[in-house]
């Protein structure tokens, strides 16, 4: 089952995009000049599906307070939103475990990085 999993995951993640891989609130910088958004900390891009970066902010969101269904409320006006291909839960598992076991621990220094 994992084998199967792992081919239907690489085919849903394949694109066009540059992906920024590992993106999180600390990667995301206001410019108060114009408002815009940089995103910094590109030590592991590659080329896919742009969706991925999109989900990959939803942890993050939730960790920050926002309720799992606001949150995605707040991303489906992103345009890469509509191209998530409709994966079952089963599908999402991979991803879910490794966040898991990850260290989710909000680091004293980040509020600081929100605006520049």
């Amino acid at each position: 089952m994992p084998a199967d999993l792992e081919r239907v995951w690489v085919a849903c993640t394949a694109g066009p995009s540059l992906v920024h891989g590992d993106i999180r609130p600390d990667d995301l910088l206001i410019r108060d000049s114009d408002d815009a958004l940089m995103v910094v900390d590109w030590a592991q891009p590659s080329i896919g599906a742009a969706w991925q970066d999109v989900v990959d902010l939803i942890p993050h969101m939730i960790m920050a307070g926002h309720a799992p269904l606001d949150a995605e409320k707040t991303l489906v006006g992103v345009p890469a939103w509509h191209d998530l291909p409709g994966l079952s839960d089963g599908h999402l598992m991979p991803g879910g475990q490794a966040w898991l076991g990850a260290d989710r621990s909000r680091p004293p220094w980040m509020s600081g990085m929100r605006r520049r």
